[in-house]
């Protein structure tokens, strides 16, 4: 269990740590998306979610599955998340990793102990094949799930 424990706590400072590495035209071309999808919205917040490359982000993964200790990532995120409970929040989230960005949303939204989030409108931007299970994790919390294509 300490070997556990240790692991996860090495993996989530390693990711912790971690930069976004969204590139500039991929950020402008969400701001785009992200303006047209919360025209409703007064603001909404851009949500990057960093990468160290796809093996690391594939070792937390697995590191998730194995200790069942949540991600740095994916904790920061719930906390953004949890005021959906009580107002509108439109977040634009993408990262360099579509598969890891969308691991990263869907861990958020089961860590979140509000199980009733209908203020959260969420943009994803991000690969076909992830778009089911985040579309999917957002509106069983009550969200409103919004896709764009990279």
């Amino acid at each position: 269990m300490k070997a556990k424990v240790a692991i996860a706590f090495l993996l989530a400072l390693l990711v912790g740590c971690s930069t976004a590495r969204v590139e500039q035209s991929q950020t402008e071309k969400v701001k785009a998306y992200a303006t047209e999808v919360f025209d409703d919205c007064s603001s909404y917040a851009l949500m990057p979610v960093g990468s160290k490359g796809e093996q690391t982000d594939l070792m937390v993964m697995k590191t998730r599955a194995l200790t069942g200790y949540p991600s740095v990532p994916a904790q920061q995120f719930a906390r953004s998340v949890e005021s959906a409970r009580t107002q509108k929040l439109c977040m634009a989230v993408t990262g360099v990793s579509s598969k890891f960005t969308a691991f990263v949303i869907i861990e958020a939204l089961s860590l979140s102990e509000n199980r009733d989030l209908q203020g959260l409108r969420l943009l994803f931007v991000g690969n076909n094949i992830d778009r089911e299970s985040v579309q999917s994790a957002v509106e069983k919390r009550g969200g409103t799930f919004f896709f764009r294509p990279i």
